[in-house]
Order: structure tokens, then C-alpha cells, then sequence
């Protein structure tokens, strides 16, 4: 019998964006009883489009990982995001640099990330906080301005 996964803060919702060559992966993150887990949806865009575009997509995957699926089955999990564009392989997105985003309390949170060895943590005193209405051009923008803060 597996273990029951059940979504903890769900006042929240979470998401992580790669910035890898020329493409922006996006992904929802599920907070759970047990842990966090990449989830739905998954997008792969190229990175060269509007902020606009940016942002509308981020916002897409923010609010579509509020209600997504807690996934079951890590395997399948990672086939999902490997199978967007220009990744192929968990080791691609490590040669990228990462954000993670957080919505909560009427606000979107880009939290720039710091490499250290083969851990990536979260480099709080560096993120952007901006209203979560804000326009899609806005939150574009902010996402772009938190990989440039990424190291």
C-alpha cells in the first residue's frame, strides 16, 4: 500500500522556472504532508518571447498547480519535465539557473537560487515581491530580473 500524499498551505501555491539556454521550463510544486513535488502543468517556452508572454504562462502555472493533481509517481513525474523542450535529462536543469515562485497572502514572491555544489537553495534577501493582480508584462519582467539575480 503506498503512502497518502495531502496538499499542506493550500493558501499557497508554488512553482520553479529554469531558465536553460534559450528556453524558460515552468512547473507547478504540489507542498504536501510528505513533502514538495514538481506537478502539473509543465511548460516549456522559448525565452526570447515578451514578458507578457512570460508572465501570462507563470500565472497559468500558478494558478493551475493550486488545484493539480499531488503526483504518485516520481518516474513518470520526471519523464514529464524531461519531455520539454531542450531539458532531455534531470542533469540539464541543473546547468541552468532556477527560480522558485511562491503566491500567497495577495502577493507573487521570485525567489532567486544560489548554486553550491550539487544543492540549490533559495536566496531570500534577493526576492522580488510584487501584487499578485499585477499585469502579466509585470510578472514577465519580475521573473526575468530574478534569473539575472540567480548564482
Amino acid at each position: 500500500m503506498s503512502p497518502t500524499f495531502e496538499r499542506w498551505k493550500p493558501e499557497r501555491t508554488h512553482a520553479t522556472a529554469y531558465l536553460i539556454a534559450r528556453r524558460i521550463v515552468l512547473h507547478g510544486d504540489c507542498l504536501t504532508t510528505r513533502g514538495g513535488f514538481a506537478c502539473e502543468p509543465y511548460l516549456s517556452i522559448d525565452a526570447r518571447v515578451s514578458d507578457a508572454q512570460i508572465g501570462a504562462a507563470l500565472v497559468r502555472v500558478l494558478a493551475e498547480a493550486r488545484v493539480a493533481p499531488v503526483p504518485t509517481d516520481y518516474k513518470a513525474l520526471m519523464e514529464k519535465i524531461v519531455g520539454t523542450d531542450n531539458v532531455r535529462s534531470s542533469s540539464n536543469l541543473s546547468k541552468g539557473v532556477c527560480c522558485s515562485v511562491v503566491q500567497l497572502h495577495g502577493e507573487i514572491w521570485i525567489l532567486p537560487t544560489r548554486r553550491e555544489g550539487r544543492a540549490v537553495t533559495q536566496v531570500l534577501e534577493l526576492k522580488a515581491r510584487i501584487p499578485e493582480n499585477s499585469e502579466p508584462e509585470q510578472v514577465g519582467r519580475a521573473l526575468r530580473d530574478g534569473f539575472r539575480r540567480c548564482t
